[in-house]
């Protein structure tokens, strides 16, 4: 009887050992599958950290391109505000020179205004001489025919003044003559 209790604890025991042989592969079975599944969800997670990082790192570089950009652009910022501010000052002084040269345009104007108006006076002044001198030319033309007629008679009255003394001295031998045949004849009554 002893035995046979013993034959029963043993199959008892062998079963129970089964049993728990058997769940404890089904359980390694599963742990083996979690396991292998683990694994895989940490490849995929490698890989997908892999991947953050390159995504980071591109993350990091378009960052540093956009910071270089940032820069430029505030470069290019400054360099276009200095070049408004400048434009300004060109724009000023040329509004100044604008109307420095408006003013000089004005009196170059004023200028000519009385440079026309002095070339008209003159122009007026030159038909006055020139009116002036013809009057002087038809003047002196009237003069020369009076001193060419003062000529010609002055050498008339020469011509007559030289008769004049031929026939005064002819006159004055005349007398001495007539004197001295008065005479006789005087004497000859005496």
């Amino acid at each position: 009887e002893d035995s046979v209790r013993a034959k029963d604890d043993a199959k008892r025991d062998a079963n129970r050992f089964r049993s728990s042989a058997d769940l404890l592969g089904s359980e390694k079975s599963n742990l083996e599958k979690s396991l292998q599944s683990l694994q895989q969800q940490i490849e995929t997670l490698q890989q997908e950290n892999e991947k953050l990082q390159l995504a980071n790192g591109e993350f990091q570089r378009q960052r540093d391109n956009l910071e270089d950009e940032k820069e430029d652009i505030l470069k290019d910022k400054e360099r276009a505000q200095k070049e408004i501010e400048r434009g300004h000052k060109m724009l000023e002084q040329m509004e100044v020179k604008n109307s420095s040269m408006k003013k000089e345009l004005i009196l170059v104007k004023e200028a000519l205004s009385k440079a026309a108006l002095d070339r008209e006076v003159l122009e007026n002044e030159k038909a006055g001489i020139e009116e002036a001198l013809n009057k002087v030319e038809t003047a002196n033309a009237e003069m020369e025919l009076i001193l060419n007629k003062l000529r010609t008679e002055q050498a008339s009255l020469r011509d007559s003044l030289s008769k004049m003394s031929a026939f005064n001295e002819g006159l004055a031998q005349d007398k001495v003559q007539l004197n001295k045949i008065i005479l006789e004849l005087g004497d000859e009554k005496a």
